[in-house]
């Protein structure tokens, strides 16, 4: 069976997307219920855990080289846990297409039987596996260009609505509410799946620098989708909302 291979520049990518994918929908209301205007604060400790995870994370890479994920907890634990995974990633799929499901519906497709964009998405993520990493990897590539254009144009246009006052006074919450969400945004970002992919990658010494690139990359999309939904929106509003990127155009 051949071995699909992909790039460190893929890596990079598929790293950014995983790290910010449907977590900019809601860590923003998410923060924002716990911790009001310091939601931002949150997210940045939450994405500094996130750095941390990935040097752990880098630390399993070097000392099980070549394997993935599955493998290396079977070399651990033994196959019942390492099955246990399998089953997990399946779980945290079909969450995922839920939480898009959710969005599509409440954003562009209101009347559609939300059963449909469930089946549609499934089928999505059924041809991605059936055609391959490869494909995958050089398909992220693709659109990565479009995703830049797209959050500079989101800033571009927002910016004369911002409001510094909707995030002051500063650590009103409290040291303690703030690291503490910050923890619970980064223990939902699942970069562990991602170890799935090392043994696919060319040029594997310098799979690290590729990890954390892609996790800061990604990580500075989510900080700045949470600020912008505080300065715009401010905190009640965010908060009142499960995805108040939808609100952004009524501002």
């Amino acid at each position: 069976m051949k071995t699909e291979k992909i790039s460190l520049s893929q890596l990079t990518i598929l790293t950014a997307i995983f790290t910010f994918g449907t977590s900019i929908l809601v860590i923003a209301s998410i923060l924002a219920m716990q911790v009001d205007q310091d939601a931002w604060i949150a997210s940045i400790v939450g994405m500094s855990f996130n750095m941390l995870l990935i040097f752990l994370y880098i630390g399993l890479i070097k000392f099980f080289p070549g394997l993935t994920l599955t493998q290396m907890i079977e070399a651990i634990t033994g196959k019942t846990i390492s099955f246990l995974y399998v089953c997990y990633f399946f779980v945290l799929t079909v969450y995922l297409i839920r939480l898009v499901g959710s969005f599509i519906v409440s954003a562009i497709f209101p009347e559609t039987p939300i059963f449909v964009i469930y089946l549609t998405f499934t089928l999505v993520v059924a041809i991605a596996v059936r055609y391959g990493l490869e494909t995958f990897s050089r398909a992220a590539e693709l659109f990565a260009p479009f995703i830049v254009v797209f959050f500079l144009f989101i800033f571009i246009t927002l910016l004369p609505q911002t409001d510094s006052r909707m995030i002051q006074p500063f650590f009103e919450a409290g040291f303690k509410p703030i690291m503490s969400a910050g923890f619970q945004i980064a223990a939902i970002q699942e970069h562990i799946c991602l170890l799935m992919l090392i043994p696919s990658v060319t040029r594997s010494k310098r799979v690290p620098k590729a990890l954390l690139l892609g996790t800061l990359i990604g990580s500075i999309i989510i900080v700045f989708v949470t600020t912008i939904s505080m300065l715009v929106l401010g905190p009640e509003i965010t908060a009142r909302n499960l995805f108040p990127a939808l609100c952004w155009p009524r501002k």
